[in-house]
């Protein structure tokens, strides 16, 4: 009974989800996509490096142990 009921689609739903299955094929790199991808990619995991980098080396240094050679 259930798989019987009488469905309206509405044409922007369908419309948006057609865009969103071929997005791959249609993505254009910009500066605008560029620039968040640096920013997601390799200045927050280098930001969270650092910062644990800089815990790290506090916590040795007070508690009088050599700084560990991290790259």
């Amino acid at each position: 009974m259930a798989g019987k009921l009488p469905i309206k689609t509405s044409p922007h739903v369908e419309a948006w989800n057609a865009n969103r299955e071929a997005y791959e094929q249609t993505f254009q790199w910009t500066p605008g996509n560029l620039a968040g991808t640096v920013v997601f990619c390799v200045a927050i995991p280098t930001g969270i490096y650092q910062l644990i980098k800089a815990e790290f080396n506090a916590v040795n240094d007070y508690q009088g142990i050599p700084r560990r050679v991290m790259p």
